[in-house]
């Protein structure tokens, strides 16, 4: 995906997660928004932005959000350290093993500077 781009995706069964890989710039503030049904940008119920991985592929401590933006929505500022390729990981709050289903739907992810 691209910074003031979009992409959607869907979690489709339990433990579920979508990858995206964006170019980012260092010293640059990045918003990421994981939407659902909350601003009708799909049906997820609860989307959870699981966090960011760095170009090392670790997962960056203090990236993850739950409910920042809109309604239960996932919302994020980011600000890297270098710059790079970076993964964005989209997922469900709940969406585990045995949980109800609605912790499957469809969602959209954005960046923007």
């Amino acid at each position: 995906m691209s910074v003031g781009g979009s992409a959607t995706g869907e979690i489709e069964v339990n433990d579920d997660e979508d990858w995206f890989a964006v170019t980012l710039e260092a010293d640059q503030a990045y918003q990421f928004d994981l939407e659902g049904i909350d601003t009708d940008a799909g049906t997820l119920e609860d989307p959870y932005l699981r966090g960011i991985h760095g170009p090392d592929g670790d997962l960056i401590a203090g990236t993850a959000d739950d409910d920042s933006g809109r309604g239960t929505n996932s919302r994020l500022v980011f600000t890297p350290d270098e710059d790079g390729t970076y993964y964005v990981v989209a997922g469900a709050h709940g969406a585990y093993a045995g949980s109800p289903n609605d912790s499957i739907g469809t969602y959209k992810l954005s960046v923007s500077e």
